[in-house]
């Protein structure tokens, strides 16, 4: 289910981007491909936007198209069918904050909003959401798709097919989501809302799953908001004050990182890395030390098993999605490191993906959440004694079907797990009974509820969702009495619009392969790969001087290997006009000073580069000049010595030599000493 959402996702993004009319591939035969726009030479952007005009189209638009195609294309599995979508515009319509413009959102909106880039997807998608229901799917398709007679720039193409100017068309949405929404409160508002009470007025942004401290009454958790460095927090439950314990590097978006807790040992456990290859670390509750135990053990959904001090989590490798135990420490090694080793307990079918687990307090049971390859979910129980024996004995508890059972944890007796679901359209806290696998409500929320912990038996604690992130509150340890349901904006398009049900992909038969895809095994060697990739004319500065020239670039597919030629020309009458009567050595170029040359080459880790006469298009402009008269021919070696984001340390080693060189000009106050500059 994740490759299929994730390569339709990926072929709307090629499919929007390559589609092509008869102007567009007269200029890609024209400058010999789609044109990359480069820093040396502005002007390649121009020839880019006639070669890929759709290229130049914000985040939010590509990203928009894809999420609603890939939504459909699965069949309804997909941001323009998720309930996370609309709790966000749901909570900006309750709260009455900013929904942002288009041109906010490309600033503001994904840099100082705790949800980042991930905006551009909740933005676009909602709003061709609106157009397909207002409009037409095929609409949005009409002003996504590059087609004859269609506009080169986005925004002229909406106005094309829509008859009105884009941020008229936004504001139109805008203002049909806050109807929409309205409707959905009203509807909530049916049965009453369980009430919330804020332990600390702060907003923590993103939290990962909480952990409570009863001996010191803290809640632990890992918070990532704006203007804050990432950081394991401690809530202190009685006045809300929170104290920040450790950084954590490289924290997820969402979840931040995979925290476990230890309270008999007063450990906490955490990774760094967590887009990355993961490194487990120890925090010290009492001393305060911070101590990294694994480097690159790529296991995350961390959770502490009391009974034999181990460490359990899901590791992610080549599509498979593994249950693995980190002892606390190796039985066969007395000398080895705490928590310095992992086994593999056992591995989950393909197609298959486990999270969000934990373990009981007497250490028999894990449970965990379980999606399968048509995206059901179910919450389930295996059995500890049997995973130890690398086997799987499961239970199922309750088949969620797709709205996805998030942070189940065992109660203090192991007789329930609390967690929370879109089970009903917004995100609610359940808890299941274990032994009776009776399944019950303890909230009616308007916004969204999430990772609860029972606190005592009269009051739970959990994340209730704002649009600044998430805030730490506590309801009542009770059953709900009824829970309202939601509408949804992809329902309604589908009623009205049925044509999207023909969206949907079958899935192939066993066996079945595309005549049209060539089928090619063998080792990928770029140099015989190598081809011409594009090519178009430039303008350069040569001292005071225009001058006209024409750069080819040579690449294979993957870009490992690269060749850019460059050459031009330089009039001795195309006097820019900036020459200073002061500067008597710019005021005239000589004959072998009309011709130009420049070249560099990828090599790998070598790269070579030279020039004869360097030319620079900055030159037209400003005061300062770069280019200068002689040839110069480097070698260069490059390679990283240390990559542990954001530490990065590169070495670039370098032989020059150069041949009839000028001095630098005055501006840069360089003086090359004894050289005859005639």
């Amino acid at each position: 289910e994740r490759m299929f959402s994730m390569m339709n996702h990926e072929l709307a993004h090629v499919v929007a981007m390559d589609n092509s009319t008869k102007a567009d591939r007269f200029y890609k035969k024209l400058f010999f491909g789609k044109v990359n726009p480069t820093n040396d030479q502005p002007v390649s952007m121009f020839y880019s936007f006639l070669t890929s005009p759709r290229r130049y189209s914000p985040r939010w638009y590509h990203e928009g198209i894809a999420s609603y195609v890939e939504t459909w294309m699965g069949g309804g599995v997909g941001l323009a069918l998720g309930s996370y979508d609309e709790m966000v515009f749901r909570t900006k319509v309750l709260e009455n904050t900013r929904i942002y413009s288009a041109e906010g959102l490309e600033s503001e909106g994904t840099t100082t909003d705790f949800q980042g880039k991930s905006n551009s997807y909740l933005y676009g998608t909602r709003f061709m959401g609106f157009l397909a229901y207002q409009y037409g799917p095929g609409k949005i398709i009409d002003w996504v798709k590059r087609r004859e007679g269609s506009k080169r720039f986005y925004l002229a193409q909406f106005q094309h097919v829509f008859g009105k100017p884009l941020n008229e068309g936004w504001d139109d949405w805008i203002k049909f989501e806050r109807n929409w929404q309205k409707k959905n409160i009203n509807s909530l508002s049916r049965n009453p809302f369980t009430p919330t009470t804020p332990i600390t007025k702060k907003v923590l942004g993103s939290v990962s799953f909480a952990h409570y401290d009863e001996k010191r009454n803290k809640i632990y958790v890992a918070v990532n908001y704006p203007g804050q460095v990432p950081h394991l927090a401690a809530i202190n439950l009685k006045d809300g004050s929170i104290h920040k314990l450790a950084d954590i590097k490289g924290a997820a978006l969402f979840y931040v990182s995979a925290v476990a807790y230890d309270p008999e040992g007063d450990m906490i456990y955490f990774t760094t890395d967590n887009d990355a290859w993961r490194d487990l670390n120890s925090y010290n509750i009492i001393t305060g030390k911070v101590k990294r135990l694994q480097k690159d053990f790529r296991v995350g959904d961390l959770t502490f098993n009391k009974s034999d001090k181990s460490l359990w989590g899901i590791k992610h490798m080549n599509g498979l999605s593994t249950i693995t135990r980190i002892p606390q420490q190796d039985p066969e090694d007395a000398k080895s490191k705490r928590y310095g080793s992992w086994e593999q307990k056992y591995t989950l079918p393909y197609g298959q993906d486990i999270f969000d687990i934990d373990i009981s307090p007497d250490g028999k049971k894990l449970s965990a959440a379980v999606s399968d390859l048509r995206g059901n979910q179910s919450l389930l129980i295996y059995d500890m004694e049997k995973l130890n024996e690398r086997v799987a004995a499961i239970d199922t508890l309750f088949n969620f079907d797709v709205s996805s059972p998030q942070s189940f944890r065992f109660t203090r007796d192991g007789k329930y797990l609390f967690g929370s679901s879109y089970y009903s359209g917004v995100s609610n806290i359940f808890r299941v009974e274990v032994s009776t696998k009776e399944i019950n409500s303890f909230s009616n929320a308007v916004t969204g509820l999430f990772r609860p912990l029972e606190i005592n038996e009269e009051k739970l604690f959990a994340f209730n969702f704002t649009s600044d992130g998430f805030q730490p509150v506590y309801i009542d340890n009770k059953p709900a009495d009824k829970v309202s349901t939601i509408e949804f904006l992809g329902n309604v398009t589908i009623e009205k619009h049925p044509v999207l049900k023909d969206w949907e992909l079958s899935p192939p038969k066993a066996g079945q392969k595309d005549s049209a895809v060539t089928m090619k095994k063998g080792k990928y060697e770029p140099w015989k790969l190598v081809r011409p990739n594009y090519a178009y004319p430039t303008v350069v500065g040569y001292k005071n001087f225009v001058g006209m020239g024409y750069k080819i670039n040579f690449s294979d597919p993957l870009s490992f290997r690269e060749l850019n030629f460059s050459f031009s020309y330089t009039p001795k009458s195309w006097a820019n006009g900036m020459a200073s009567k002061s500067d008597s050595t710019n005021l005239s170029i000589t004959d072998n000073e009309r011709y130009h040359f420049t070249f560099f080459a990828k090599l790998g880790k070598y790269s070579l580069s030279g020039s004869y006469n360097l030319p620079d298009f900055y030159d037209l402009f400003g005061p300062t000049k770069v280019s200068r008269k002689g040839a110069l021919l480097r070698l260069d070696y490059n390679t990283t010595l240390l990559y542990n984001t954001p530490q990065v340390l590169n070495l670039t080693l370098g032989v020059s030599g150069f041949h009839g060189i000028q001095k630098s000009p005055e501006f840069q106050q360089i003086e090359v000493m004894g050289y005859n500059q005639n």
